[in-house]
């Protein structure tokens, strides 16, 4: 997944997590931190899915007597000095061995969901331990913070994922953990593009946090039941409302019980490289109810095998990391010809091609760059995806989408494309308003380009129709992109060039209009005026220059 600090998390949550992590800092590092944060974040969840959660009811039982006071909400109760050797001697080993201490209060076996799900809470706890760093005055407040999030937060978005960013956010902290994370409206959008259904096999080779799995399966659901539970309270308003009006019109069917067990158990499926956020994304298919166990961790390319993986997923889904350390020095059971590939986003894609089967789609975000990069391995995919499957659309988005505090992060693109018949026309989109400000904290504002976006697509892209010619939407023949025809490149230079110009021109009025004042009342000579106007005419013609490189 593209690496990202863009904190778009609502801001109460924002800073309740930001006091943890301040509260926990002379616990460690940012990733111990984390560590100890997940870990009381589950307490909670747990305790949240024992009161909500139908599933749980026979395990209530499990919660009395000597027992009772071993869920989150009575560690406010538990003195300063007791609340490490609390956690440390009776919580943790009690939740290591969670699954053989339910088996004594269920009267039948075990369902298999509440099982799945119990092994991952014995996983998680197996070996905690919250050293003498973790300060008890500071513990207490810690713990009241974690319960002051809200429950809906808690159950219905990527909390976790939101946890761990505002930890690592400092210098140093994303590469400490290789924290990948795709924002949730761009989550939503791609999800909408791949259409996912009941009948699917979804998959995302370097899932994260699992964000795009859990929002493919709340799309289903959504699908099935229309109750507005997906996307959530907390995305953005316009796409709320678009899918709100998507669903009353394309209502899916009720899976019949086989299939809902079927998909259970085997429709989506995530690999993780990291061990830490494979934990965090099975945390969050817990959540869910999804089954935690069809999160793994590894290297997805060591670990394709063609004879086995490959035409096996309907739906792909990813953010692969762009120029990735590799385990190996070459993965010729990806691409034999291209086995030794340094650029980790083409044997990504290469990957993705090969698992989809017939009529299978794909939505992937690239660097922009994929689609000028001038490398045999490059050309030879983009051949792939024009010839051997349908690449249908690349959706441009704005730069500001992933940024880190080190700088503005990389311009990127999402590509769709089927695994069916040959490519003829590829439809261009061009967001320059993604529904949120720019900067490092992002709010929400009007306009958002996304909606239109879904909009044309589903009315005719989706159809193999030509959507109307406007300033963000063209398409091109697809023998353009193969031979990287200049014409694309002078396309979209010309259509930044203006829209950039045009947005330099209101700035400069803007800046006259206070340079004017400034120059009536005496703090400024005519000489300075014009030249805080021509060194804006020039920053202006830089970040031209700059949007329009790949």
């Amino acid at each position: 997944m593209g690496r990202s600090t863009v904190h778009y998390a609502d801001s109460d949550t924002n800073n309740i997590l930001k006091k943890l992590h301040n509260k926990l800092r002379p616990a460690g590092t940012p990733v111990q931190r984390v560590e100890y944060i997940i870990e009381l974040l589950l307490l909670r969840i747990f305790e949240v899915k024992l009161k909500q959660d139908p599933d749980f009811i026979e395990l209530r039982k499990l919660f009395t007597d000597q027992n009772e006071d071993l869920i989150f909400s009575s560690l406010y109760s538990v003195a300063n000095e007791q609340l490490l050797p609390t956690l440390n001697e009776r919580f943790f080993p009690f939740y290591a061995t969670i699954l053989s201490q339910a088996r004594k209060v269920y009267e039948k076996n075990l369902g298999q969901k509440v099982q799945d799900q119990l092994v991952l809470i014995e996983e998680v706890f197996k070996n905690s331990n919250f050293t003498n760093n973790v300060k008890s005055g500071n513990l207490q407040e810690v713990l009241s913070l974690v319960g002051e999030l809200d429950e809906e937060r808690l159950l219905k978005t990527d909390l976790l994922g939101d946890a761990i960013e505002s930890a690592l956010s400092e210098t140093g902290g994303t590469k400490d953990i290789g924290l990948h994370r795709t924002p949730d409206h761009i989550r939503h959008f791609m999800v909408a593009l791949a259409a996912p259904t009941f009948d699917d096999s979804i998959f995302d080779p370097a899932c994260g946090t699992a964000g795009f799995l859990f929002d493919s399966f709340g799309y289903v659901l959504e699908g099935v039941g229309q109750e507005g539970r997906w996307p959530g309270e907390k995305a953005h308003p316009e796409l709320r409302e678009f899918f709100k009006k998507y669903f009353a019109k394309h209502p899916m069917p009720m899976p019949s019980q086989e299939k809902a067990i079927t998909f259970y158990r085997t429709g989506i499926f995530g690999i993780e490289y990291l061990g830490m956020i494979r934990k965090m994304a099975a945390i969050n298919f817990y959540i869910r109810g999804l089954n935690p166990q069809n999160i793994e961790q590894g290297d997805s390319l060591a670990a394709f095998d063609p004879p086995i993986d490959a035409g096996t997923r309907n739906v792909v889904l990813a953010n692969p990391p762009f120029g990735a350390e590799r385990d190996q020095e070459a993965y010729p059971n990806v691409w034999a010809e291209f086995s030794r590939e340094s650029e980790t986003t083409i044997l990504f894609v290469k990957l993705m091609l090969d698992a989809l089967a017939p009529g299978g789609r794909c939505a992937v975000i690239v660097s922009e760059g994929f689609l000028s990069w001038d490398q045999t391995s490059a050309r030879n995919l983009r051949k792939m995806l024009i010839e051997d499957a349908n690449l249908k659309a690349i959706i441009s988005l704005p730069q500001g989408v992933f940024v880190s505090k080190g700088g503005v992060g990389p311009k990127t693109s999402i590509l769709y494309f089927e695994k069916r018949r040959p490519t003829k026309e590829v439809w261009f989109y061009k967001v320059t308003n993604d529904g949120y400000t720019m900067g490092t904290n992002r709010r929400a504002i009007e306009g958002c380009q996304l909606v239109e976006a879904l909009q044309l697509f589903d009315n005719y892209v989706r159809h193999g129709k030509i959507p109307p010619e406007t300033k963000h939407s063209f398409s091109i023949p697809a023998e353009w992109v193969l031979t990287l025809d200049p014409r694309i490149k002078q396309r979209i230079e010309a259509e930044t060039t203006t829209e950039f110009t045009n947005k330099g021109i209101t700035e400069k009025k803007k800046l006259d209009e206070k340079l004017k004042e400034q120059l009536k009342a005496g703090r400024l000579t005519e000489t300075e005026r014009n030249a805080r106007l021509a060194q804006h005419e020039e920053v202006w013609k830089n970040k031209t220059l700059n949007r329009c490189s790949p």
